[in-house]
């Protein structure tokens, strides 16, 4: 050993840059029997290095490290070196050998690539932080915000633990592990309103770039090729839904469901790798087992529809046993750090279950569901297998075994079906909302180019590539990313709500695309998958400008679309400085008035309605009173029975331009085109008042008030009243036609002023207006 320790040492002296070779010629020389000089990243002449000093010899099959503990030894340093300093400690000692094993130049690539998924999620910074407050993004995340807050309200701490069962009803049901999550971040900040919004703002962002090292990981492994470990965080970082879904400000469930899904697909490529007799012992398996159980409890608790993201695992493992049967391997021996890993998922969900009460049971018992329908699979696998039968006998089998199994749920748990088949009906057929269309049709036509730009395109084949030869060549993680692909693919034809799960396969199989088309064009080494060796690349080495400037033409070709959608796709979810300002005018206006919810509570569109009120009044927990309201407000005619229905509901209107109703006399036309004053043969209105108009006169706000009644004697048969209004420095006249019966007229107005009817004047207080005084 000390002779070739020695040589390295040397080798190593006299070519420091080849010291994260050398590494991958370790790890190469460590999987491999023998290996060529085209497997290993290393030019001709430091190559000739390495032999010529009986480093590496020569073999009847090629090549092979003479003594690999040897060379590892000279890598570590100081941890193994003979005659070390004994003055260190042993942790001194451990601590630089770990530090000499660093391979910077990854690092340093690794945090660009992250760097860049940074970057293509702050396109909404601006219209996040305005005068100090934080103002998230589209809709659902105020209501997330609402539940934080609160539950920081009720608790003294980050560890104070009623906050694990101190939950309202629906988030119990349905996203605990999120809210919690988020809780006890902002607790362990500091607490307080600023902080929860901070922290909820930058979560997507962090959850981003989590999933990128998750994603780099998962493209390493996979592949034995950091350069597909890194372009695959590039295209994530690049592919447009998962940018806009993790973008500054928009912290709704998305981004923590895809960190988590990533985390499972970590967990299934970790336990499918395939492995020698000796893989039981094997700290690797099971470390999988454990992410695969961690991941999976953890996507079951976040989201209440996570059984839909898990019935990819069922699938999976239906495939896997066929590729282990048609490759003469034992089912039960190859799929057990996957049974155990479903395992872990199933004891963790169900005591956090019946512990604080997080979801039904139907989803609580989802892994243990799971769990036995994965058993059963890979009993009938190993049954077959036993008995001689072809992975086609097998599938025949499992379609037999599945419609069996339907039908005994159906027997046994008749309930937990009725109820799972019902959650699935409703998550597809409910409508109204953008993520409900088609992923290639409906209102969007061609969502997938909005959406994933061209990567789709490139990552697209790939995903098929990785199907089929996973299942010839017996690569069972390949069919992780390969299934997982396919099943995100097909419920986005349904909804392109799961575009954003379909986004982190899509990433590692354009990631490899990437690798492979650049190697095509003679611009980088060809990916080890594409080798006749199948030997282990990916060194990481500082291009030349030329190839620099190559590899940015070559991205820009395949992600450009990406620089234009995203921050298109992330502008629809941040709101403009018109509605930001009625929200604000619309908080002080009603502090100032001591107004008391719900007379502070604003009416709107309802995808705007938690911003709103959130800022108004502080209640963003739901917007259902508005989307059944409010579209149907704006198209009635009757002003005075809406206002009979909202006069102790509502003390704020939202209108704005583009609400595309222009039917005559409608309550839209009424107010934001004529603010309640009457025209032609239209009456006006009496208790819906102009209190502020955005610059661009395209976003209105109105107060519901009592109104002053004018009362008075005419001669005529008709009179007209009528005022000028100022608001928000626009000016417009507002007028009533009054009938006269008897001698005498009423009417009642919103606004505040000095009034001419027949011929005389009415002064109207703010005060009559608000308290409904007679005059």
């Amino acid at each position: 050993m000390a002779d070739v320790r020695d040589a390295t040492d040397a080798f190593l002296d006299e070519h420091p840059d080849a010291e994260a070779s050398l590494r991958e010629v370790l790890t190469i020389d460590d999987r491999q029997d023998a290996w060529a000089f085209e497997d290993i990243p290393m030019d001709s002449g430091t190559f000739g290095e390495l032999v010529s000093r009986n480093i590496a010899e020569s073999t009847e099959d090629g090549y092979e490290l003479a003594d690999p503990a040897a060379v590892q030894a000279a890598l570590e340093g100081d941890a193994i070196q003979e005659g070390a300093d004994e003055s260190k400690s042993n942790f001194s000692v451990a601590v630089d050998g770990v530090w000499r094993r660093v391979e910077w130049r990854v690092v340093g690539a690794l945090l660009g690539a992250l760097a860049l998924v940074v970057a293509f999620r702050l396109f909404s910074l601006p219209a996040v932080f305005r005068g100090g407050d934080v103002v998230l993004t589209a809709n659902d995340p105020y209501y997330y915000r609402y539940l934080v807050e609160g539950l920081l309200k009720r608790t003294a701490g980050p560890f104070d633990l009623r906050a694990l069962s101190d939950l309202q009803f629906a988030v119990l049901k349905g996203e605990p592990l999120l809210v919690v999550t988020l809780w006890w971040i902002a607790s362990l900040l500091g607490g307080g309103t600023h902080t929860a919004g901070l922290v909820l703002a930058w979560y997507p962002v962090v959850a981003a770039v989590l999933t990128g090292g998750v994603v780099y990981v998962v493209g390493t492994r996979l592949f034995a090729d950091r350069r597909v470990g890194l372009a695959s965080v590039v295209m994530l970082a690049a592919i447009p839904v998962h940018g806009f879904r993790t973008s500054l400000g928009f912290a709704d469930h998305h981004a923590f469901d895809m960190l988590w899904l990533s985390l499972v697909l970590l967990g299934l490529v970790i336990v499918s790798t395939d492995r020698n007799d000796g893989w039981l012992r094997r700290r690797e398996a099971w470390l999988g087992s454990l992410v695969l159980g961690f991941a999976v409890a953890g996507q079951t608790l976040a989201w209440d529809n996570s059984p839909i993201l898990l019935a990819v695992i069922g699938l999976f493992v239906a495939v896997r046993v066929l590729a282990d049967v048609s490759a003469t391997r034992s089912p039960l021996r190859e799929n057990l750090p996957l049974l155990a890993g479903l395992g872990v998922a199933s004891v963790l969900t169900v005591f956090v279950h019946e512990s604080f009460g997080w979801h039904t049971d139907q989803v609580a018992f989802a892994p243990a569901l799971l769990l036995a329908g994965a058993v059963g699979v890979v009993g009938l696998a190993t049954i077959v297998a036993r008995f001689g039968g072809s992975y086609r006998v097998l599938g025949g089998v499992e379609l037999v075994g599945a419609v069996v199994g339907w039908l005994a749920m159906q027997a046994l748990f008749p309930e937990y079906v009725h109820r799972a088949v019902e959650r699935v009906q409703w998550l597809v057929n409910v409508g109204g909302i953008a993520e409900t269309v088609s992923l290639v049709g409906g209102e969007f036509e061609i969502a997938v180019i909005y959406l994933f730009g061209l990567l789709f395109f490139l990552g697209a084949p790939y995903v098929v590539w990785l199907g089929w030869r996973g299942g010839t060549n017996y690569r069972p993680a390949w069919l992780a990313v390969s299934g997982m692909g396919a099943y995100f693919f097909i419920l986005s034809l349904i909804q392109i709500r799961f575009a954003g799960a379909l986004a982190v396969p899509t990433a590692i199989a354009s990631g490899l695309g990437f690798v492979h088309l650049a190697a095509v064009v003679d611009v980088t080494r060809r990916p080890a998958v594409f080798k006749d060796g199948g030997g282990i690349t990916g060194a990481i080495r500082v291009p030349s400008a030329q190839t620099a400037g190559y590899l940015v033409v070559l991205f820009l070709l395949v992600g450009g679309l990406s620089f234009v959608q995203t921050p298109i796709k992330t502008s629809q979810l941040t709101y403009g400085p018109e509605q930001y300002h009625a929200a604000d005018w619309m908080a002080d206006d009603a502090a100032d008035r001591d107004l008391a919810y719900p007379q502070n509570y604003v009416l709107s569109q309802w995808g705007h309605n938690r911003m709103y009120n959130y800022f108004v009044n502080g209640h963003s927990l739901s917007y259902g009173f508005a989307k059944g309201t409010y579209i149907s407000f704006l198209n009635s005619t009757a002003g005075q029975a809406w206002y009979e229905s909202l006069r102790d509901r509502v003390g704020y209107i939202v209108t704005t331009t583009g609400a595309s109703i222009e039917r005559e006399g409608s309550m839209w036309v009424r107010l934001h085109e004529h603010f309640g004053s009457g025209y032609d043969d239209v009456a006006g209105l009496s208790h819906y008042r102009a209190v502020w108009i955005s610059d661009d006169n395209s976003l209105k706000v109105f107060s519901v008030v009592p109104g002053a009644t004018i009362v008075g004697n005419a001669t005529q048969s008709n009179v007209v009243l009528r005022t000028t209004v100022e608001v928000s420095g626009v000016t417009f006249e507002y007028q009533r036609q009054v009938p006269v019966t008897n001698g005498t007229f009423s009417v009642t107005v919103p606004y505040p002023g000095t009034y001419t009817v027949a011929g005389e004047t009415v002064s109207v207080s703010e005060t009559a207006v608000q308290n409904g005084t007679q005059i």
